[in-house]
Order: structure tokens, then C-alpha cells, then sequence
């Protein structure tokens, strides 16, 4: 009887010990979740490529029921990384020429000079294409879509405006909808990133309204 009640009181302390350990940890992991992620670092660092938020949302304050949505293509390179990765294809690229030309391919210069220009003017124009955004100001009573940089902005009422996605093109369009108006945003996003607005547009659609009927 003894050697059983002293084995039994190993038993619970073990276990007591264990459920301890094990509820410290999953506090610790609640308490990292609510942390904010550390900024992530380049992805390429010569040329401080970075991963870009295609969506961004900004704090709610609940006395103002307004939320606002930055709509952002993803441009990871900066215009220093730009001007580094072109120097650097142009440097390859004539210095490959070069080669060519000590072979006895004499036009090899002039094509790999005319490739760079080529090459330089097509990343300048793609990466000019990433100035353009989508703001999105969702309050109880509109919906606004601002379109940078031209700042042309399209209003619809919040209670009445639908969100559709539609098949179209090889892909599936977002669609805002009221009133027979219809408006396309987040052309720039990725098939993932469309759904995901979507999926965000009609909570906050929803909670908004929700509020305001109290």
C-alpha cells in the first residue's frame, strides 16, 4: 500500500509538472501571435528587393466605424535597387559582347549595346507602372475608390454597394456593384490577392452596416 501511494504521488507530480510546462508554453505562443512581425528582410540585397503588402489596412477606430485600404501593385525594387540591377545586366551583357568581339564577332558590341537600351527602357516602364494605387474608404455611409495618381475617386452608398467576383479574361474580375453602376478595382492583384480583398470587402461591409443599425 505504501509503495502504491508513493508511486501515485510521483504520478500526479509528474503529471502537474508537464501540464505546468505545457500551459506555459501555449500562453507564450497566444501572447507571440498577437505580436506584430518583425519587418522582413531583402530578398535580393543588392538590390533591396523587398516583399511589398499588396493590401494594406489601416486601424479601425470603433467611434468613427471608417476604415481605409491601400490597394498596391508589387513593386519590390526601389529606384536605387532599379538603377543597380540595370547597371549590372548592362555591365553582363557588354562584357559577354566583349568576348564575342575577341572571337571575331565584330557586331557583337553594337547588338549588346542596343539590347541594354532596350532592356533599361522596358524595367523603367515597369517599374513607372507600380506609382499607380487603389484607395479605398469605407465609412457608414460610402464607399470611395480613389485611383493614384490621378486621384479620379468613384462613390457608391455603403447599405446598397455589392461585391462580385466575375469570370473574365482569363481570370476573375472584382467587381464593386450598386444601382447598375459597376467598378473594376484591384486589376494589379494577384488571383489569391483579388479573392482575399473580396473575402475582407464584404466583412467589413457587413460589420459597418451591422453598426450602424444599432
Amino acid at each position: 500500500m505504501a509503495h502504491g501511494a508513493t508511486f501515485d504521488g510521483v504520478l500526479d507530480y509528474a503529471v502537474d509538472e508537464w501540464t505546468g510546462r505545457f500551459s506555459s508554453l501555449m500562453s507564450h505562443f497566444q501572447i507571440a501571435a498577437f505580436l506584430p512581425a518583425a519587418a522582413p528582410g531583402p530578398i535580393i540585397p543588392m538590390f533591396l528587393a523587398r516583399w511589398i503588402l499588396m493590401i494594406v489596412l489601416r486601424p479601425v477606430a470603433d467611434d468613427l466605424l471608417c476604415v481605409t485600404m491601400w490597394l498596391k501593385p508589387n513593386r519590390a525594387l526601389s529606384r536605387r535597387g532599379l538603377r543597380r540591377l540595370i547597371v549590372v545586366l548592362a555591365v553582363l551583357a557588354l562584357t559577354t559582347a566583349g568576348l564575342g568581339a575577341w572571337q571575331g564577332n565584330v557586331f557583337a558590341p553594337l547588338f549588346a549595346l542596343v539590347e541594354s537600351v532596350a532592356v533599361s527602357c522596358a524595367l523603367s516602364v515597369a517599374w513607372r507602372a507600380g506609382d499607380r494605387s487603389e484607395r479605398i474608404t469605407l465609412d457608414a455611409s460610402s464607399l470611395e475608390v480613389q485611383l493614384l495618381p490621378s486621384r479620379r475617386c468613384t462613390q457608391f452608398q455603403s447599405y446598397w454597394v455589392r461585391v462580385l467576383l466575375k469570370p473574365g479574361n482569363g481570370r476573375q474580375r472584382l467587381l464593386l456593384s450598386s444601382h447598375g453602376r459597376e467598378m473594376e478595382i484591384g486589376v494589379f492583384l494577384g488571383e489569391q490577392e483579388r479573392v482575399e480583398l473580396s473575402k475582407k470587402l464584404r466583412v467589413l461591409l457587413a460589420t459597418i452596416n451591422d453598426q450602424r443599425r444599432k
